[in-house]
């Protein structure tokens, strides 16, 4: 049986059609299509304006439109193999639409709606508000018959350039919330502070609202057209460190439907927030080991506010080399086709990258993982804190694996989809848990039994700790960490250090004797049989320079290893992994894959590389062979994200003995050697990316 069309390998052109586009030739907006090798275009339909000839009030014509500009790019598409799909923007109508049904509208408590960028905010709760969706789809199914439909950021929308504004109060808004758990909305003020007991239930209504709005939606396409698809937003990972975040709760009442999900990559220079360097990247590993199709959705423009200002060559490059190698779609977001583009700098790299995406198709074909290592990304944990402990946790191991070129996934708990938690753990040799303090009884059996089959477990600060949502420390829940008692918890901000002395791990500076402690710390005991390593200086006051020296060095372990069954556990009683994502702190860094050598000397040694740590690997199997992705990010410092520095022989050394090693971008049959179980390689010449082949005949 023939599997969908969007489960095919895809490379995606959005064009974004402004009012003034509706005179545009059909034929080359397609022809741009094929000059980014995209095999999908993402085209306006309608919503709040539509770009064919609609006889529906509920939506405004584009009014430069002539014809039929939408279904035009339907027929030119499928003259060229090229499959479209309709761009609805429900998020936002006209004030005339407005007047005639403000029902369909987002009110706050004083009553007044919510301006949008000169449009008013919809809500997907109002009365009668899926109904006109559902107009606007089968209008456009009707006439056409696209491939797919793809929802702009709708959602519960409560802020806008007054700021927020708070839950909506329309009668769908408070006769839905009434349905789902009989109280009133919140209003803005006590939903903020949380003080009205309905505050929680808020919080789950609008997952859960939102995922029902979605199951519609997505039943009425398939009416339509059973091989249509629903595209839309789900980014699955904050952009920035937020805490408080994780789409699994909305992610598990959706269940298995037919869409796919598309993770916007922009950014936001002007008002100082750190993009997560990793992002792209992340969600594709993590939508791929829990079995969604995910798409990033590359951001031409710089940012919202400046839609015609646009991202640079290395920019654009690095972001669309790091969707390809996470085993995302890449999907390009143009405001107007790209013939208008007034800002041409990053369209070269997009037509190269796109190229080589299509040239070597079968690489991006439903490849398997081949990495040794796991990274545990929790939803529990992740929801119920207010600070960012464990994201920065989380982000500190992603970012000493990623520089320390050790292949490895996120796998996500299993409200985002991720089933069988026992298999999927096995694949690995190594299992990351970064301060995971809430863990679900289903979690605590997998990761038990992964480590009495043989796993080897490494867990940091309040892993297994947490009590409902205070991660305040009592005893492990996991059966794997009981042997370790816990005594005491202290915060500490300055001044505690912990001293490696004779413990030297291996792979670890030997110019570093001592590591700076911050943030959460354990006082425990390790069992008899294990071995705890390190020893904590107890905490000094701030002091002169003259009176800055040591006083007392404590007996508390900051490593504890040991064996469980028939596997392996390491285990650190404070936030070196934290630590190393706020502060970047090279030997931070090394002691977490210090870490990693001494509980699975193998899954560090698994590949080594000369490379400097910007260089990025993630590796997969297919078809007897592995895939080696090679991103070079050398070209970012300081918030630039320049052209990066070509590297020159570059050595490679991986477990296993291949008969073949091929480098794809350059074309070329590299030489090798194989010793002891393991193939050696060098690279010649390494630019933005690269994708090594390696065979087994």
């Amino acid at each position: 049986m023939a599997r969908p069309w969007w489960q095919e390998p895809l490379r995606i052109y959005q064009a974004n059609l402004r009012l003034v586009d509706g005179d545009q030739d059909p034929s080359d907006i397609i022809d741009q299509a094929k000059e980014l090798s995209a095999n999908v275009l993402v085209a306006n339909a309608g919503g709040a304006f539509a770009f064919y000839p609609t006889e529906l009030d509920c939506q405004d014509r584009a009014p430069t439109l002539q014809g039929d500009l939408f279904g035009g790019l339907v027929a030119e598409g499928r003259k060229s193999g090229i499959r479209v799909v309709a761009r609805l923007e429900i998020c936002v109508k006209s004030k005339t639409i407005y007047d005639k049904h403000p029902e369909w509208f987002y009110i706050d408590a004083d009553g007044k709606p919510l301006d949008s960028r000169g449009r008013i905010a919809t809500c997907f709760c109002g009365l009668g508000f899926v109904e006109q969706v559902c107009a606007i789809i089968r209008e456009i199914m009707h006439r056409c018959r696209p491939d797919g439909i793809f929802f702009n950021g709708w959602g519960h929308h409560e802020q806008d350039a007054d700021g927020y504004r708070g839950p909506c109060q329309c009668p769908g808004s408070i006769q839905a919330f009434r349905e789902f758990c009989g109280k009133a909305v919140p209003t803005k003020e006590r939903w903020e502070n949380r003080s009205d007991p309905a505050s929680e239930d808020y919080h789950r209504f609008r997952h859960s609202s939102a995922a029902a709005f979605l199951k519609k939606i997505r039943e009425f396409i398939r009416e339509q057209n059973p091989d249509a698809v629903l595209f839309h937003p789900m980014g699955l990972t904050p952009l920035n460190d937020a805490p408080g975040y994780s789409p699994g709760e909305m992610l598990s009442e959706l269940g298995d439907i037919q869409n796919v999900f598309w993770c916007e990559l922009g950014s936001a220079p002007f008002d100082d927030r750190t993009t997560w360097a990793y992002w792209a990247t992340e969600q594709g590993k993590i939508g791929r080991t829990a079995g969604h199709r995910t798409n990033v959705l590359i951001d031409y423009p710089m940012c919202g506010s400046y839609r015609h200002a646009c991202h640079a060559y290395g920019w654009m490059g690095l972001g669309i080399a790091r969707t390809l190698a996470g085993g995302a779609i890449p999907q390009l977001h143009f405001i107007g086709p790209m013939g208008v583009q007034e800002d041409r700098q990053g369209i070269p790299i997009m037509k190269e990258l796109m190229a080589f995406a299509r040239t070597n198709e079968t690489v991006y074909d439903s490849p398997e993982s081949a990495s040794p290592a796991a990274l545990f990304l929790s939803h529990t944990t992740s929801l119920a804190e207010q600070e960012v402990g464990f994201l920065r946790a989380y982000r500190g191991w992603y970012r000493a694996l990623a520089r320390g070129h050790v292949p490895f996934d996120v796998v996500p708990s299993p409200e985002f989809g991720t089933a069988d938690l026992d298999a999927i753990f096995g694949r690995y040799r190594t299992l990351i848990l970064p301060n995971v303090w809430r863990l679900t009884e289903t979690e605590k059996e997998a990761v038990d039994v992964y480590v009495q089959q043989g796993g080897k477990l490494i867990a940091s600060l309040f892993t297994a700790l947490g009590n409902g949502l205070d991660p305040a420390p009592g005893s492990f829940q996991l059966h794997c960490l009981k042997g370790i008692e816990v005594v005491k918890h202290q915060w500490v901000t300055m001044n505690t250090y912990c001293r490696l002395g004779q413990d030297r791990l291996p792979g670890f500076p030997n110019e570093i004797d001592m590591l700076p402690v911050h943030g959460g710390l354990l006082h425990v005991r390790a069992p008899a049989n294990a071995d705890a390593m390190f020893n904590m200086t107890r905490p000094e006051p701030n002091c002169i320079p003259e009176d800055a020296y040591i006083r007392e060095q404590t007996d508390w372990p900051g490593l504890v290893l040991m064996e469980v069954g028939k596997g392996s556990v390491a285990y650190l009683p404070w936030a070196p992994d934290q630590m190393y994502h706020q502060s970047r702190l090279p030997a931070l860094g090394a002691l977490l894959l210090s870490v990693v050598q001494a509980v699975s000397p193998d899954t560090r040694r698994f590949l080594t590389t000369d490379a400097p740590g910007a260089i990025e690997v993630t590796l997969y199997r297919r078809s007897g062979q592995l895939l080696l992705h090679l991103v070079n990010s050398t070209g970012c410092c300081d918030g630039h994200v320049d052209e990066p520095i070509t590297l020159t022989d570059v050595n490679f050394s991986m477990e296993g003995q291949f008969t073949r090693v091929r480098a794809l971008a350059s074309k070329s049959d590299l030489e090798f050697n194989v010793q002891q179980e393991r193939t050696h390689w060098v690279l010649p010449q390494l630019k933005l990316y690269e994708v090594l082949e390696l065979a087994v005949d």
